[in-house]
């Protein structure tokens, strides 16, 4: 994602806290739309108002049980391995919100999301 792509995004996205617009830029130019649609998956199982995504395979789902239950020291250590997944999935826990719209436009799929 270019500076100019995050520019136009982040005036479409309501953030919680507008200190997070650095901080998710960070980490959003790092995420490509593989990754994005996984993490999508991935929080879709959690929470059903997130768009589908698309499911990975067993490993890789493994991987995102492991960040999203690693303390931050851990988490920091994954990331020397899979930065891209570790970057995708902070993006929702700094803003939970903003972080799915960031990764929705980034996979490039606008599904709707699945109802509960």
């Amino acid at each position: 994602m270019t500076l100019e792509e995050w520019n136009e995004l982040q005036r479409s996205i309501d953030f919680q806290n507008p200190a997070t617009h650095p901080q998710a830029y960070l980490f959003a130019r790092d995420v490509d739309q593989q990754t994005a649609r996984h993490v999508l998956w991935y929080l879709n199982r959690m929470d059903r108002r997130v768009p589908t995504g698309l499911e990975p395979g067993a490993f890789t789902q493994r991987l995102m049980d492991l960040i999203h239950t690693a303390h931050p020291t851990s988490r920091a250590k994954l990331a020397l391995g899979f930065p891209e997944y570790v970057a995708a999935y902070h993006l929702s826990d700094i803003d939970f919100t903003a972080g799915v719209k960031i990764l929705t436009h980034i996979s490039g799929l606008h599904p709707e999301p699945t109802t509960p």
